[in-house]
């Protein structure tokens, strides 16, 4: 038996337990993004072309903050990806909204801003960014900084 033979088992359990920590974190983040949908609509439902807002605060922001949890999980590496990895990770969470709100400015999103997509997606990237930051806290308790 060889030395790769022996950290055979190790590295799957590593792999098991990213795997699973990328599940969670998904999850999470779709759960509270469910809930910001629902109170959503609670609030401002009733407005003309709510629905057509919320699918614009949703294309902005839903696929951002995965992609940005996605990105900012720990790997192996060098000590450079453990900050590059992070300040990415920021760079797609926020461009895609701050873009979504850059176009509400504009006199054709007139009807969205007036059925509230702006506030939707503050309220959503918030809700997310808050949901990630407690995932992070909680699934990075054990790791330590090298």
């Amino acid at each position: 038996m060889n030395q790769s033979d022996a950290s055979r088992p190790d590295r799957q359990t590593a792999d098991r337990e990213r795997l699973r920590r990328l599940a969670t974190g998904i999850a999470g983040l779709l759960a509270t993004f469910s809930g910001s949908v629902a109170a959503a609509a609670l609030w401002i439902g009733d407005r003309p072309g709510f629905l057509v807002a919320l699918g614009f605060a949703m294309l902005f922001t839903l696929p951002s903050c995965l992609v940005g949890w996605l990105i900012a999980q720990p790997g192996g590496g060098r000590a450079a990806g453990s900050v590059v990895r992070p300040l990415t990770a920021v760079v797609v969470r926020i461009l895609p909204p701050l873009a979504a709100l850059g176009l509400l400015t504009g006199d054709r999103a007139a009807p969205l801003r007036a059925a509230g997509a702006g506030s939707m997606i503050v309220g959503f990237y918030l809700a997310m960014l808050a949901t990630d930051i407690l995932l992070h806290i909680i699934m990075n308790r054990s790791h330590t900084v090298r």
